[in-house]
C-alpha cells in the first residue's frame, strides 16, 4: 500500500511539471514533427515527380530505339541491294600521263606523281598490309592564292591492275596546308593488289609500267 501511494505521488509530480516547463518542450516537439511531415510530402511529390519523368524517359528511349531500329534496317537493304563494291572504280576513259610527267590544272595547280612502287620498308604497327605495301611519291604546286588544304585520299587514289582501289594506310598520312606557290613532295602509302598501277586523281591517272 505504501508502495501504491509513493507511486501515485511521483506520477502527480510529473504531470505538474509537465503543465510547466515541459509544455513547451511538448510544443516544440510538434512543431519538430509538423516541420518533419511537410518536408516528407516534399518529398514525396519530387518523387512523385521524378517517376513520371523517368517514365518520359523510357517512353523516349523506346522511340529513338524503335528510330535506330528501323534505320538500320533500311541501311542493310540498301546495302543488300546494292551491287558497287566501295573498292571497286570504273576508270576507264581517264586521261593518262606517264611517271613523271608535270600536269598543270585550270586552277593553276602543277600535279606531279614521280614513282609507284612496292616498297620493302615498314608499315606502321597499326597497319596490317595483307597485299603488297605499295609506295607513291608525288608533288604538288599551289598555284592560287590562297592556302590549299590536301588530305587522304581526296588529292590521290590508287588502282591495281583489276581497276581494284587500294585501301590507303595510316603511314605518311596525308594532310598538308600548302601555301599559295609553295611545292609540296610527299609520300602516300597502300595496301594493294598486282600492278600495274595507276595513281589517280579527279579525271587524270598517272600508269606505271
Amino acid at each position: 500500500m505504501k508502495n501504491k501511494l509513493v507511486l501515485l505521488s511521483l506520477s502527480s509530480f510529473f504531470l505538474i511539471a509537465c503543465n510547466g516547463e515541459d509544455k513547451e518542450t511538448i510544443s516544440n516537439y510538434e512543431s519538430t514533427i509538423d516541420t518533419l511531415q511537410n518536408d516528407n510530402d516534399k518529398l514525396n511529390q519530387e518523387n512523385k515527380k521524378l517517376v513520371d519523368e523517368n517514365k518520359e524517359l523510357k517512353m523516349h528511349n523506346k522511340e529513338i530505339e524503335s528510330y535506330v531500329e528501323e534505320f538500320l534496317t533500311d541501311w542493310e537493304s540498301s546495302i543488300e541491294e546494292s551491287t558497287d563494291d566501295p573498292y571497286i572504280n570504273d576508270i576507264d576513259g581517264l586521261e593518262t600521263f606517264s611517271l613523271g610527267d608535270t600536269i598543270r590544272f585550270d586552277t593553276g595547280h602543277e600535279f606531279k606523281v614521280t614513282d609507284i612502287y612496292v616498297t620493302d620498308e615498314a608499315p606502321n604497327p597499326s597497319d596490317i598490309i595483307n597485299r603488297n605495301f605499295v609506295r607513291v611519291d608525288f608533288s604538288f604546286k599551289n598555284g592560287e592564292s590562297e592556302d590549299v588544304t590536301l588530305a587522304g585520299e581526296n588529292i590521290l587514289s590508287l588502282y591495281d591492275s583489276n581497276g581494284e582501289k587500294a585501301k590507303m594506310t595510316s603511314k605518311n598520312f596525308l594532310y598538308a596546308e600548302v601555301s599559295p606557290g609553295e611545292l609540296l613532295e610527299t609520300s602516300i602509302y597502300f595496301d594493294a593488289g598486282q600492278g600495274p598501277y595507276q595513281a589517280v586523281t579527279g579525271d587524270i591517272a598517272w600508269v606505271s609500267e
